[in-house]
């Protein structure tokens, strides 16, 4: 048996001592010694366990370019590894560059950049690996294809519309024409000269920034460039008819285009207010009766090689017109005093002047009236048989109407002048002649009266030679309405029927008026009136 082994008092008891050891846990064990020291003394020691082993690959990159996001391939570490990162150019880290991607910067061009990732894990040795270094290549610009704003016309802009380049760039233009460049034009403007005339333009804008390739891009070539008539004057046109001022049925038209330069093909189109007239495509046009009261113009188209292709249209004429025609004639017109009365006809031809002209009783003369396409009257007494008629006339001629007739029954207080015909049933009027003497009561006039005479020529109205004797007698009306029976002397006219009366009444109210009645049909009731003085 061996003995217990015993601890000598020059040795204390050994106790478990814990201590704080970075990165692991530091175990304290006690082992006895046999044989050791004092004899049945004890020693005691202390030991660090192996630290494990992380697995890390070496990250890789993949191609490098300025302004391009770089996502690196780290591999795979031991599972729950911490990692960290630091970018590196030409082996220096880039300050603040400690993300999982970078972007290089321009600065960066042309130099090397690498990656250095560190793990760590409790219970594992801290591990680091970096990357090879790849060489930073030039940045890729995003550049749309540019286009061009304007119209391809000689003496006329266009304008370079680059788009939006990512990143920005420094941008330059140069003009080409059928691929070739324009000697100057080199701004993002350029002004379309004459000797491009039936070329095409493009435009080519190059991009620049440090750290970038540059890069160009050229636009779809514009339309042929067109040049403008170096004269196109506005056409004109001649009118070859009765009237050189306006257009009329029948006449000719000639479209006069005036002196271009170059000369181009001319084509015609003529138009009526406005719209093409179809199959009036000829120099000359001759308007038809459809047209009538329609403004005419004519649109001149003149084409060349490499011209843009110019319309010119003329001043609009008068309207066209033809002969006028009356179609619907005037009509005579019987009414009261005093009335408003109007005439008017319906006429054709288009682009009608009027002229009314009215005779009044007893004239021979034709007096102006109006112009408008009705006549407005007011209708007298003192007109009571007037004619009226118009002239309607165009620019084409001019007809008249038919005489119409203004028949006016007179009243008491509107009657008839003196030399005025008029119709009292079957008997034609005309009272030549009114006096008035004052009443003299064989010491002083008396106020207030007189005595009055009217002498008047009745003939039968419808023109006969028949008697008239008995047709027709007068009476002398008051203010008041009072109806006063005169003498009536009457002496026929050999041959016409006609027969001339001379009434006579004494110490009437003044102020009345002579009325007269038809003693045929209406016996009795007054029909026309006549002034007394």
């Amino acid at each position: 048996m061996f003995a217990r082994p015993q601890v000598s008092a020059a040795y204390p008891r050994l106790r478990l001592v814990r201590a704080m050891v970075l990165a692991a846990a530091l175990s304290v064990v006690a082992t006895p010694v046999l044989g050791a020291g004092p004899a049945g003394a004890a020693t005691s020691s202390v030991a660090l366990p192996a630290t494990a082993t992380l697995t890390a690959p070496m990250p890789t990159l993949p191609a490098v370019r300025v302004g391009a996001k770089i996502v690196p391939t780290v591999g795979a570490w031991t599972a729950g590894t911490a990692l960290t990162y630091q970018w590196l150019l030409d082996g220096k880290a880039i300050v603040g560059a400690t993300a999982s991607t970078y972007t290089p910067l321009a600065s960066s061009y042309g130099k090397t950049l690498s990656l250095k990732v560190t793990g760590r894990k409790t219970g594992y040795t801290p591990a680091a690996r970096t990357s090879a270094g790849a060489h930073v290549n030039a940045g890729i610009f995003t550049a749309p294809t540019p286009k061009i704003s304007g119209v391809a016309r000689a003496g006329l802009v266009l304008t370079a519309v680059p788009g939006t380049w990512s990143p920005t760039a420094s941008l330059t233009y140069q003009w080409k024409t059928n691929g070739a460049a324009i000697v100057g034009a080199t701004k993002s403007t350029y002004t379309l000269t004459s000797s491009l005339r039936g070329r095409t333009v493009t435009v080519t804008v190059t991009g620049r920034a440090s750290g970038y390739t540059t890069v160009s891009k050229t636009s779809a070539a514009t339309a042929t460039v067109l040049q403008y008539f170096k004269t196109a004057p506005i056409s004109t046109l001649t009118i070859i008819g009765p009237n050189p001022g306006q257009p009329t049925v029948g006449s000719t038209l000639k479209a006069q285009p005036g002196t271009w330069s170059p000369t181009p093909t001319f084509t015609y189109q003529w138009k009526a207010d406005g719209a093409a007239i179809t199959g009036a495509t000829a120099q000359t046009f001759t308007p038809t009766s459809a047209l009538v009261g329609k403004r005419i113009t004519v649109a001149v188209t003149g084409k060349a090689t490499y011209y843009v292709t110019t319309t010119r249209t003329s001043g609009t004429t008068l309207p066209v017109v033809s002969t006028p025609t009356i179609t619907t004639q005037l009509k005579s017109v019987h009414t009261a005093a005093p009335m408003a009365v109007s005439f008017t006809v319906k006429a054709t031809g288009g682009d009608l002047a009027y002229s009314w002209v009215i005779r009044r009783p007893g004239s021979s003369t034709w007096e102006q009236q109006g112009t408008s396409p009705t006549l407005q009257l007011t209708a007298e007494a003192a007109l009571n048989g007037a004619q009226v008629r118009v002239r309607v006339t165009n620019g084409a001629g001019s007809t008249y109407s038919s005489i119409a007739t203004l028949t006016v029954d007179s009243t008491q207080t509107n009657p008839y002048p003196v030399n005025v015909s008029f119709v009292v049933g079957e008997a034609r009027v005309t009272v030549s002649a009114v006096s008035t003497t004052p009443v003299w009561d064989g010491l002083t006039y008396k106020l207030g009266y007189l005595n009055a005479r009217a002498t008047a020529t009745v003939c039968r109205a419808d023109g006969t030679t028949g008697s008239a004797e008995s047709l027709v007698f007068a009476e002398y009306v008051g203010v008041d309405g009072a109806r006063y029976w005169p003498s009536a002397d009457e002496t026929d006219v050999p041959g016409t029927g006609c027969h001339i009366s001379v009434f006579t009444v004494a110490d009437v109210p003044q102020g009345g008026t002579w009325g007269f009645v038809d003693q045929v049909h209406n016996m009795g009731i007054i029909n026309q009136y006549v002034q007394a003085s």
